[in-house]
C-alpha cells in the first residue's frame, strides 16, 4: 500500500504530515512533508536510519540539504522506495538538536556523527557545529587515535575547508602519512574509512567503473533502496537495454505485485520506448488482471503479443471495464484499429464490446461515425456492417424482428425487447418475436415475464 501520510511525535503531541518527496544524496536521505497547516518539514536519515524532523527554512547555498535537492536522486511520493525507507525507520519523533548530538554519539561512530551534524548546516550556525565536530576530534584525540581523528578531519574539511581549525590541522604531521591512500583511493579504505569511499564513489558515478564499485559497496551494507535509486538515476541518463535490464533484477527481489507495477512504470515515464520494458510491464499488467492499462501499452507502442500473452490476454478480454479504462472514447476507435494487426480475435472482441458500451448513451449515427476509422479494416467489416444495418432498419417497420436480432447481437437487450414487441403486434401469427422475447426476460430476471411469454409461444406452436 503507498504510504502518503507519516507521524511525528513532538513532546506530547503527535502530528501527520503529508509526504510530497524524497531525495537520497550521499549517506543521507531527506523526506519532504506537510503538516496540516501546509508548512513544510524535513525527515532527515542517515542511510536508512531516522534521524531528525526540522521545520523547512531557506537552504543556505552548498549547504548539504540545499546540495541533496540539487544534486540527488528525487523520487515524488507516493513511491516504493519512499514505502520502503518509510517501513524500516521510525518511530519518528522530532528532537532539539542539544538532546540529538548526545544520543547520536551512542549510536554512531565519532566519524558518523561528525558527518550527520553537517547535514543541519541550514538549521544551525556553523560555528556551533564546528564547535561540536572540534569536541568529537578533540575526544578521539586524548584517546589516541590518529587515524579516527584524521577520518573526522576529512569529514570536516569537506565541511568547511576554509575555517581556521581546519587549515590549522592541514599541517598536523600525524596525518601526513594518511593523504596517499585518499589520493589514490586505495583498497584499504573500503574497510578503513568507508563514509570517504561512499563520498568519492558517489561523487564520480558517472563512470561506469566507480558506479559499479559503488553499487557493489551498497550491496554489501545491505542498502538495496540506494543501490536501487542510484540505478533509476544512472538508467535515467542512459536509457540502454542493458541498464535497464540490471535494474529490473534489482527491484524483483524486493518488490511484487503493485509496488512492481509501480515502479516498472516509473521506469516506463523516463523511457517509454525501451522494448524490453514494454514487454515487461506487459507481462506484470496481464499477471496482475490490468486488462485496460494492458489494452492501452499494446495499443500505444503496436506491441506484439507473445502466444503466451496471447493466451494470457484471452481470459482477461471478458472482464475489461472500457467504461473506467484509461483510454478515452475519443481514442479508443483508433486503439481498436491498432489491436487488429497484432490480435484479431480480441480486437473484435473488444470492438464489439466498445459499440455495446458506445449503444447506451449514443445514437447509431454516432457509432457509425465513430467506426469511421475502422472501415478501412477487413477483420472488422462484419461488425461495421452490422452497425450500419441498424441504421437502415430503425425506422422499417417491416425488419422489426430482424433489427432486435441486431439489437440482441450487441446486448442491447431493452431495444431488442422493443422491436420483438412491435414484431408481435404487427403480425400476431408469428411465434419467432414471442420466442425471442421469452428469452430476453429469462436473461434479465423476470421469470413470470418469461414465462407468460414461452406458455403463449406453446399455445401458438400447438394451434398453429
Amino acid at each position: 500500500m503507498s504510504t502518503t501520510t507519516i507521524s511525528v511525535k513532538d513532546q506530547k503531541h503527535t502530528y501527520t504530515f503529508n509526504l510530497e518527496r524524497m531525495t537520497i544524496y550521499k549517506q543521507s536521505k531527506i523526506i519532504e512533508a506537510r503538516d496540516a497547516e501546509a508548512q513544510l518539514f524535513y525527515l532527515f536519515f542517515y542511510k536508512d536510519a531516522y534521524i531528525n524532523t526540522v521545520k523547512a527554512k531557506e537552504l543556505k547555498p552548498n549547504s548539504h540539504a540545499a546540495n541533496a535537492f540539487e544534486h540527488g536522486v528525487t523520487f515524488r511520493a507516493p513511491h516504493p522506495l519512499i514505502d520502503a525507507i518509510i517501513a524500516a525507520s521510525g518511530p519518528y519523533k522530532k528532537h532539539r538538536f542539544n538532546d540529538l548530538f548526545p544520543k547520536l554519539q551512542k549510536q554512531h561512530t565519532l566519524q558518523e556523527t561528525t558527518l550527520i551534524a553537517t547535514f543541519f548546516e541550514s538549521f544551525i550556525k556553523k560555528e556551533q557545529l564546528m564547535k561540536f565536530i572540534k569536541t568529537l576530534y578533540n575526544e578521539d584525540r586524548r584517546s589516541g587515535k590518529m587515524y579516527a581523528c584524521y577520518r573526522i578531519y576529512r569529514v570536516a574539511q569537506a565541511f568547511a575547508p576554509t575555517h581556521s581549525w581546519v587549515k590549522s590541522l592541514a599541517g598536523e604531521l600525524d596525518f601526513k602519512k594518511y593523504a596517499p591512500l585518499y589520493e589514490n583511493l586505495d583498497a584499504s579504505l573500503f574497510e578503513k574509512d568507508p563514509i570517504y569511499v561512499e563520498q568519492f564513489l558517489y561523487e564520480n558515478r558517472d563512470t561506469p567503473e566507480r558506479f559499479n564499485q559503488l553499487s557493489t559497496f551498497l550491496q554489501q551494507q545491505g542498502r538495496w533502496i540506494d543501490d536501487i535509486a542510484l540505478s533509476i538515476d544512472r538508467f535515467n541518463k542512459q536509457q540502454t537495454n542493458e541498464l535497464y535490464e540490471a535494474i529490473h533484477e534489482k527491484i524483483k527481489v524486493h518488490f511484487e505485485s503493485d509496488e512492481l507495477i509501480r515502479l516498472l512504470e516509473d521506469l516506463y515515464e523516463r523511457a517509454p520506448n525501451l522494448e524490453p520494458l514494454q514487454q515487461d510491464i506487459l507481462d506484470t499488467y496481464l499477471k496482475q488482471d490490468q486488462p485496460e492499462r494492458a489494452l492501452k501499452l499494446i495499443a500505444t507502442h503496436h506491441i506484439e503479443l507473445h502466444p503466451s500473452q496471447v493466451k494470457t490476454f484471452d481470459h482477461i478480454v471478458d472482464h475489461i471495464d472500457l467504461e473506467s479504462s484509461s483510454v478515452s472514447i475519443e481514442e479508443l476507435n483508433t486503439v481498436i484499429g491498432s489491436l487488429f494487426t497484432t490480435i484479431p480475435r480480441q480486437a473484435e472482441a473488444l470492438l464489439q464490446k466498445a459499440i455495446r458500451m458506445l449503444m447506451k448513451e449514443h445514437s447509431i449515427s454516432y457509432i457509425q461515425q465513430w467506426l469511421n476509422p475502422l472501415r478501412d479494416v477487413p477483420e472488422a467489416q462484419q461488425t461495421i456492417a452490422k452497425v450500419d444495418q441498424i441504421q437502415e432498419l430503425e425506422d422499417d417497420p417491416n425488419k422489426q424482428l430482424q433489427l432486435g436480432e441486431l439489437y440482441y447481437e450487441f446486448n442491447q437487450l431493452n431495444q431488442a425487447i422493443e422491436c420483438f414487441s412491435w414484431e408481435m403486434e404487427l403480425n400476431e401469427q408469428n411465434p419467432k418475436p414471442v420466442k425471442w422475447l421469452s428469452k430476453l426476460y429469462n436473461e434479465l430476471g423476470m421469470n413470470h415475464e418469461a414465462k407468460a411469454y414461452q406458455q403463449l409461444y406453446v399455445d401458438m406452436v400447438k394451434n398453429g
